[in-house]
């Protein structure tokens, strides 16, 4: 096989890199490509393009059916109507213990009111009443024989 001269069209050796006639310089030789990707995978083509038409007559039957039903008459699937929230009535804040117990005059009878307020259910989610109701707990184990 040999090397055609694009300028005067002479046959060159194959590893030739100037023409022998006209000296004019040969084009490099490209790598021989193996073809076109779809001369390479016809299969993998096809099983692509029958995907496609799969897809869009299978759209377009769904599209035809559902249509069809609404020219029918035929009731068609309304959306649900969104769920009611429910109403969040406000409570009033209740007061703090230190609230409560600050109208006492000294820390010996504010101490004692605070502790009092502390037994009641209602005050004990207070964070003073956690903290007291856990120092006594604290000291009655502390001081408890055994």
């Amino acid at each position: 096989m040999t090397r055609i001269c694009p300028a005067c069209a002479a046959q060159n050796a194959l590893d030739a890199r100037f023409c022998n006639q006209c000296g004019c310089t040969l084009p490099i030789a490209q790598a021989a490509s193996p073809g076109s990707f779809s001369a390479r995978h016809p299969i993998l083509i096809a099983g692509l393009l029958m995907i496609l038409v799969v897809v869009f007559l299978g759209t377009d039957w769904w599209l035809w059916r559902h249509r069809s039903r609404a020219l029918d008459g035929a009731p068609v699937a309304a959306e649900p109507e969104p769920a009611a929230q429910p109403v969040r009535i406000a409570t009033p804040l209740r007061p703090t213990v230190q609230a409560l117990c600050a109208d006492r005059s000294n820390f010996i009878t504010r101490n004692y009111c605070m502790d009092r307020q502390c037994r009641k259910p209602e005050n004990g989610r207070d964070p003073d009443c956690v903290k007291i109701l856990a120092d006594e707990k604290e000291r009655n184990n502390r001081f408890s024989p055994g």
